[in-house]
């Protein structure tokens, strides 16, 4: 048989405190990398509309 391990739940939460709420930079890298995306998903849509107006 084997023992049981000891783990304590309140030492688990303190470890996994740090991940459940990520850094101020962390958060700012990810919304800076959202409004690049973003930015470029219209700018190139708005391309296709214009070259699909141009076209006709």
């Amino acid at each position: 048989m084997t023992t049981p391990t000891s783990t304590s739940s309140t030492e688990s939460n303190r470890r996994s405190e740090h991940i459940a709420v990520p850094d101020p930079s962390a958060r700012l890298v990810t919304v800076i990398v959202g409004v690049v995306v973003a930015l470029t998903f219209l700018f190139g849509f708005g391309n296709v509309l214009a070259l699909g107006l141009r076209l006709g």
